[in-house]
């Protein structure tokens, strides 16, 4: 059984969702899953950290004006006058969303730097939440690496292709190479049930182990659903437009994984129902 962690030790919890490949579900998962975590009542901040292509926001109802996308990218040129508050937006359901930038190049090419200046002033803006989710680009952004290295815990999304197989132990390597503190585990997307999502960690699994010699834990998986296509389509999240549906029921157990989690160490400033850090379930 994966390890949960304590949302009453100091700072929010942070999770990144990762994958090599587009495509897999990614920002889908990321955005259901922020919904998940603020339908507990748990101060959640989204935060795009894709700045290639962000579409988050069109995932939650969102139409981030182009004005305030031109605005981020320039902000990030100049990293020095970079003011992150003045970009955020309140999303449906409680949750807090900070946009990405889609379609500039200078953003989408940050070096190693740069990137590690905006992934700690991201972190910085949600130092009093109680958790701060992360949905990186796909491939190998400098952003996605260094928000990986600032993370509690890394999600790395696996489905049955076996492109996003190849691709996702792509990234393993590359986060094992530059964010070897980070704890990733295995995220199953789209799986036909219980036994075909754990098939794939598996075959993942003994993979890494071989080749790498990492052993990961599965954090959960989420069913193949059609739900899910339909509310992309219509530019809604399925978490709230059909919270009973299988894929909204299996983010909505994994956020429970957190928020039910005992402190051993009682409270630290936060409220008395949030979690403590590394505890099993």
């Amino acid at each position: 059984m994966p390890e949960f962690y304590d949302l009453s030790a100091e700072g929010p919890l942070t999770v990144a969702l990762a994958s090599g490949k587009g495509g897999v579900g990614k920002t889908s998962l990321a955005v259901n899953l922020g919904l998940a975590f603020a339908s507990l009542d748990l101060d959640t901040l989204l935060v795009d950290a894709d700045y290639s292509f962000a579409n988050a926001d069109i995932m939650l109802g969102l139409e981030t004006p182009a004005e305030v996308d031109a605005a981020l990218a320039a902000a990030h040129a100049e990293v020095g006058g970079l003011e992150l508050e003045r970009f955020l937006v309140a999303g449906p359901a409680g949750l807090d969303f900070l946009p990405g930038v889609s379609g500039s190049l200078a953003s989408a090419n940050l070096d190693r730097m740069t990137a590690a200046t905006i992934a700690r002033q991201m972190r910085r803006l949600a130092r009093d939440r109680d958790v701060l989710l992360f949905d990186t680009g796909a491939g190998l952004a400098g952003l996605t690496v260094e928000v990986a290295a600032l993370a509690d815990l890394v999600l790395l999304v696996l489905t049955a292709e076996p492109t996003a197989f190849m691709d996702a132990y792509g990234m393993l390597k590359v986060l094992r190479r530059f964010a070897p503190r980070a704890e990733v585990q295995l995220l199953v997307n789209r799986a036909r049930d219980a036994a075909d999502a754990a098939a794939m960690a598996e075959r993942f699994r003994c993979v890494t182990e071989r080749f790498l010699g990492m052993t990961l834990e599965v954090a959960g998986w989420v069913p193949e659903d059609s739900n899910v296509h339909a509310a992309i389509r219509s530019q809604s999240a399925f978490f709230l437009e059909c919270p009973e549906s299988p894929a909204a029921l299996a983010l909505r157990d994994l956020a429970l994984r957190f928020e039910t989690s005992a402190s051993p160490h009682g409270d630290r400033g936060r409220s008395s129902k949030t979690p403590s850090r590394m505890v099993a379930p």
